[in-house]
Order: structure tokens, then C-alpha cells, then sequence
């Protein structure tokens, strides 16, 4: 287990010197340990069961003509002893409770006073989740011929599971023995759609010899990725529960309660992407009944094209010139929206992505380049 020791306002000359006792390293381990009061520990267990995943797939594939191929395949995986995260030392909600009682409430010190005062949250490890995949891979391939090459692949897929978290950080379970409260689209890496899309294409070798010079051996190629969104949990923001648990969006999270048929507008934007009328902060001491990650978020689009010609000049020699667009249609791809429930900009996409697993920087505008280079 780890120790951690929080302070605040301190001086880095003697950053120990408003804290009882002074300097509480390195510790000293005897058969009587001074614990910190409310002192937040990680326990990695030493029973946890390792994880395995269990592999299916089935493949068709069928050729038409001398070029084309065409294939179907299914996907499947289920993973068995998921590792997440749990509070085991949660505050209980009584009531009257207040975020300034939350270390009496505790699990531990409801048990004992005397002794749970040394400890807040326990962060341990969690081996009981599962997750599981299945995905339809549909593929077309046209060998080069005539000038001409075509790739292409379509994926419908779906990803299920409880929350995981490896490092023992922030809890990945919201409520204590409750690992199906998270279980839901696997948040982030989850996206149903997603298309690839490449081709090759050169210009023959002309008879007409000025025909020939001009026209000939060039090389035109595209490649077309898109995906649709991953799948994000909102968040209140507050400890509605009382239970001295911190929110994020990426684990587990105090989920508000949805109130509306829907939780998105009648028209979305990157202004209202979602509706903040649709949700209701939950009532004290309770967890909302919003499902984990059930926010789609924004698609992304990248289309890259480039022109290519090599000159010949002497023997082994050669001028290649190149012309290349990236995001050749301009295309904005959004970042994700704004889920916490108690900011001012809740519901909406104030940026564009990042990174969206379509190579390259999908938040930048067309790019055009020229480029030349001389080989001998």
C-alpha cells in the first residue's frame, strides 16, 4: 500500500511547518506506525485474478473476376477479470450530511471512531469487471490493374463493459459493490462506425510522344477515413451523494438524473450538443439514473489526396515533384463536448479534436504542399 500526504498553503522553505508532528518522512516502520489522519492508501490486493481474453472470429471471402476480393468477417472478444478501481472506505449519507462531515462518515470510522480517523479513501483494486466486443468487418480490394488499385473496409462494432482503471487512481465504480451501475459503452475507444477508403490511380503511357512527356506516369492517390463518435458519460460535478467521491468523465462519475425522453436538443450544435434541461442534479444522498456513457460525441471526417510524377533525366536519375492536401475538403472535426454538469459551458463544444485516430492532426484546416526532390 502507498501513503499520501496533502497540503495546502505551505512554504517551500519549510514546507512541513504547519503540520503537526513536522516532517512525516521518511517513515520509520515499528510495531506502533503513526498513520496521518484521513490519509488516502491504494491497495493493489494480493488475491487479484489475472485478466484473459477469449478470442472468436469467422471469415468469408470470395473472389470476383482476376481483381476484385471481397471478404466478411466477425469479430468477438470477451474479457474476464477486468481490472477497475473502488473506494472501499466510501462516506455514508445520513441525514443533515455535508461535505464537512464526510471523514466521520466513513465506513471505517463509523466502525471505529478511534481508528477510521486515519483514513479516507482506500483505493483498491477491483478484478470483477468484464467487457466484451463484436464487430462486423466488411472488406473490398481491387488489385492494380489498368492503372488502377482499390481498398476499402467498413466496421460496425460494439464495445460493453464495466469501468476500468489500471492505476488505481480515481475510482473507475461509482457505488460499492455495485460494478453494474458503470457498465455500459466502453467510454472512449467504443465507436460503431468506421470507414477507410484508399486508391491509387496512374495515368497510361501515351503513344504521342509530347503526349507521353506531359500526361504520362502520373500517380494519383486518396484516402478517405471516418468514424463516428465515442461514447462519453456526463457528470454533475458535486458529490451529490455525499459519498467523498470525486467526478471525471473518463471513470466512474456521479451521474445526474435524466428528466427529459431524450438528452439531446431537437437541433444540436456545438452551442447545445446536449440538452442541459434533460438532466437534474440527483437528490441528496442518491445516484442519478443516467446509464454510463450514453452521450455520442462528435464524428470525424479526414480526406488526404496527393499527385506524384517522377522525370526521368539521365540513367538512374530523376526529378519526382509532389502535390499533397491533407483535409483536402476542409473539414472542422469537433472535440468532444463539455459533460460536467455544474459549469457554465455544460452541453457544449467549445474546440476542435485533437487527435481522433485518423493519423495526422485532424483539428487543422486544409493544408496544400509542393514538394520536389532530385535523385541520382
Amino acid at each position: 500500500m502507498e501513503r499520501l500526504v496533502q497540503l495546502s498553503g505551505v512554504s517551500f522553505d519549510n514546507p512541513y511547518q504547519n503540520y503537526a508532528g513536522g516532517n512525516p518522512f521518511p517513515y520509520i516502520f515499528t510495531n506502533s506506525v503513526n498513520f496521518n489522519n484521513a490519509g488516502q492508501y491504494w491497495n493493489g490486493t494480493s488475491t487479484r485474478k489475472p485478466m484473459y481474453m477469449q478470442q472468436w472470429n469467422l471469415s468469408i471471402q470470395k473472389q470476383f473476376g482476376d481483381n476484385w476480393i471481397v471478404s466478411a468477417n466477425y469479430l468477438g472478444n470477451e474479457v474476464v477479470h477486468q481490472w477497475g478501481t473502488v473506494d472501499i472506505n466510501p462516506a455514508v449519507y445520513s441525514p443533515g450530511a455535508t461535505t464537512t462531515t464526510t471523514q466521520a462518515r466513513r465506513v471505517l470510522s463509523l466502525a471505529s471512531p478511534a481508528k477510521g480517523q486515519y483514513y479516507s479513501q482506500i483505493n483498491t483494486l477491483y478484478d470483477g469487471g468484464t467487457q466484451s466486443y463484436n464487430g462486423l468487418l466488411l472488406s473490398i480490394q481491387r488489385r492494380f490493374n489498368k492503372g488502377l488499385t482499390i481498398q476499402g473496409n467498413y466496421t460496425l462494432s460494439h464495445c460493453i463493459g464495466t469501468g476500468q482503471n489500471y492505476e488505481l487512481t480515481s475510482p473507475s465504480i461509482t457505488i460499492l459493490n455495485n460494478a453494474a451501475y458503470d457498465r455500459g459503452n466502453c467510454i472512449t475507444v467504443d465507436r460503431r462506425h468506421i470507414l477507410n477508403v484508399s486508391m491509387v490511380a496512374e495515368t497510361p503511357r501515351f503513344s504521342n510522344r509530347t503526349t507521353r512527356m506531359l500526361a504520362s506516369g502520373w500517380k494519383f492517390s486518396t484516402n478517405i477515413s471516418a468514424q463516428s463518435g465515442t461514447w462519453l458519460s456526463v457528470g454533475t460535478g458535486v458529490d451529490s451523494a455525499f459519498s467523498g467521491q470525486t467526478t471525471s468523465q473518463t471513470t466512474a462519475s456521479q451521474r445526474p438524473d435524466l428528466i427529459l425522453a431524450s438528452q439531446y436538443p431537437e437541433h444540436q450544435s456545438v452551442k447545445q450538443w446536449i440538452n442541459p434541461l434533460a438532466f437534474a442534479v440527483p437528490a441528496p444522498g442518491t445516484y442519478g439514473n443516467l446509464g454510463s456513457a450514453t452521450v455520442l460525441g462528435p464524428g470525424a471526417l479526414n480526406i488526404n489526396m496527393a499527385l506524384v510524377r517522377a522525370f526521368p533525366v539521365r540513367e538512374k536519375q530523376r526529378l519526382e515533384t509532389r502535390v499533397e492536401m491533407f483535409n483536402a475538403i476542409n473539414t472542422v472535426n469537433l472535440a468532444a463536448p463539455n459533460l460536467m454538469q455544474n459549469t457554465s459551458t455544460f452541453g457544449q463544444i467549445t474546440s476542435t479534436a485533437t487527435s481522433s485516430g485518423l493519423g495526422g492532426s485532424p483539428g487543422d484546416p486544409r493544408i496544400f504542399q509542393i514538394a520536389m526532390k532530385y535523385v541520382f
